[in-house]
């Protein structure tokens, strides 16, 4: 153990030293100025420097924030076309002691959430059939398709 020991001290000093040979002791590069020029050519190069305006939404797409769609049908039918709907996220469902399900739901536009039963209605949404693959809503006497 104390031969660990040892070795283990005299590769401490070894590199100790070796450091110290080799390292570079420039204390120029360390010094700084702190004196503020007011010359005229350092009040013109300032002067001269462009500024960019960068609107919010585009610093905030760099972190993953997306500007909400309006809900908006796609497209107005005449026949009994089921379109998808844009912007009406399904979320989950939960089931009450009765039985009943309860779907919930996110309206992107105004970030929404609510909750409907077959049948039932939120601001002009109203849900007619609940199917495997999604839903069918009614907004406006036409026909739109949410998909789970």
């Amino acid at each position: 153990m104390k031969i660990f020991e040892i070795f283990s001290a005299l590769l401490v000093v070894a590199l100790t030293i070796i450091l110290g040979v080799t390292w570079n002791h420039d204390v120029s590069t360390l010094e700084m100025s702190t004196e503020l020029k007011n010359d005229a050519a350092t009040i013109e190069k300032i002067k001269e420097e462009k500024s960019y305006v960068v609107a919010s939404e585009e610093i905030a797409s760099l972190f993953g924030w997306v500007k909400k769609q309006d809900v908006t049908p796609v497209g107005k039918n005449t026949n009994n076309e089921i379109n998808n709907a844009s912007g009406i996220r399904y979320l989950g469902h939960i089931m009450k002691s009765n039985g009943q399900k309860h779907y919930f739901f996110k309206n992107d536009k105004n970030s929404d959430l609510f909750s409907l039963t077959e049948g039932s209605e939120h601001e002009g949404w109203k849900l007619l059939q609940i199917a495997d693959e999604g839903f069918i809503f009614e907004y406006e006497n036409n026909k739109y398709f949410v998909k789970k």
